[in-house]
């Protein structure tokens, strides 16, 4: 029995989208606490801070997730074109079967 390793939570189109739209929805709650309330809190707790720091971080997050789906709409354009082309270098990896995987049963001529 073997074991798989466990794919990365980060390459999952649907995590990177959270991941997204919680940093916009956090900035856009940060600047409206911030035009919202009156000045006084400074620190971590201010909320413009916050603003800024989710503000900075949305770009990135958008273009983490984009990045991914780049790379995957390559993959996938190369692997058509291979097919497309019938090129026979360009074989589709498949998983062993169970089947490949035992020992030949034939008895060994001694």
């Amino acid at each position: 029995m073997g074991f798989e390793k466990p794919k990365d939570i980060s390459q999952y189109y649907v995590f990177r989208t959270v991941v997204s739209l919680l940093t916009a929805a956090a900035a856009g709650i940060m600047w409206t606490l911030f035009f919202l309330k009156p000045p006084g809190a400074h620190g971590w707790g201010d909320p413009l801070l916050w603003a800024v720091l989710f503000t900075v971080l949305l770009p990135l997050a958008v273009y983490w997730q984009q990045r991914l789906y780049r790379r995957h709409t390559r993959k996938v354009l190369f692997m058509l074109d291979a097919i497309e082309n019938n090129d026979t270098a360009c074989l589709l990896y498949t998983s062993p079967s169970p089947r490949d995987r035992q020992k030949s049963r034939m008895p060994s001529s001694a």
